[in-house]
């Protein structure tokens, strides 16, 4: 009996020691609400060329996982206000909903201003929990689509800001510069 005992011990330990060091392959969990909505999504209804665009940017977001660097995706409006904000959220979510630790999306633009309410209406409407704060007498929205990952602060910022990486990242225009 303390032979099998012994044995059972030894098994116990070596089961959890292999597990340990086995990396996690499960995604971590985003609200249901928005595992609902993008599963929702019919991607069909796209227009060819954003299709292809955002082909493009799932590809390096797959490739990521090659590189031991982290990778920055930057999306770039007129104003930062709503649609370069916007991006960001949503491709932050998804690159931690499929595991993609190594990716962090920004958004800046040319010019900055308050961040449209319409953008902030709609993420919270999805599922998103949103809180405002200040940031210079300026609003911040706090964006949450997990209770296990920080919050993504959305602030309208220039092309010139501190908070932005400087180096390996792709940037993405989300609307016409020139407006």
């Amino acid at each position: 009996m303390k032979k099998l005992l012994s044995l059972y011990s030894l098994l116990s330990f070596f089961a959890i020691i292999g597990t340990s060091f086995k990396p996690s392959s499960v995604a971590p969990k985003i609200y249901p609400e928005l595992e609902a909505y993008f599963k929702s999504v019919e991607t069909k209804e796209f227009i060819k060329e954003h299709a292809d665009g955002l082909a493009t940017i799932k590809y390096y977001i797959s490739s990521s996982h090659w590189d031991y660097e982290d990778w920055n995706l930057i999306f770039y409006g007129s104003e930062n206000t709503f649609r370069s904000q916007a991006s960001r959220v949503f491709a932050q979510t998804l690159c931690y909903a499929k595991n993609h630790r190594k990716i962090r999306a920004y958004s800046a633009g040319l010019t900055t201003g308050e961040i449209n309410l319409k953008p902030i209406e709609y993420l919270t409407k999805i599922g998103y929990k949103i809180t405002k704060t200040e940031n210079d007498g300026k609003a911040m929205y706090a964006v949450r689509f997990s209770d296990r990952a920080n919050p993504i602060l959305l602030f309208s910022k220039t092309t010139e800001d501190k908070s932005l990486p400087t180096k390996d990242g792709t940037s993405v225009r989300v609307c016409d510069i020139k407006k």
